[in-house]
């Protein structure tokens, strides 16, 4: 995971800095992204325009595309994974 971490290099995907262990733990350092996950936003039952969803959807493909002209297929695609 570490190594594809370092892999990738897109403007909408966080940006990984380092890691480090210790003798129980690895540690992953990340950016840190204010904000709330995709779940929690949709949860404020609040209605999105078209325009909106759109934006989300085409931003998505996208990042999903440029994982997958890597080889990379992420395992754990869901919306408490995805920060708006």
């Amino acid at each position: 995971e570490i190594d594809i971490m370092k892999l990738i290099c897109h403007s909408q995907v966080v940006n990984f800095k380092e890691s480090f262990e210790d003798e129980t733990n690895v540690n992953i350092v990340m950016d840190f992204i204010p904000g709330m996950d995709l779940f929690a936003f949709l949860d404020q039952k609040i209605t999105f325009s078209e325009k909106f969803v759109k934006f989300v959807v085409q931003n998505l493909v996208e990042i999903l595309s440029y994982l997958h002209s890597y080889g990379i297929i992420h395992r754990d695609f869901k919306l408490d994974n995805i920060m708006i």
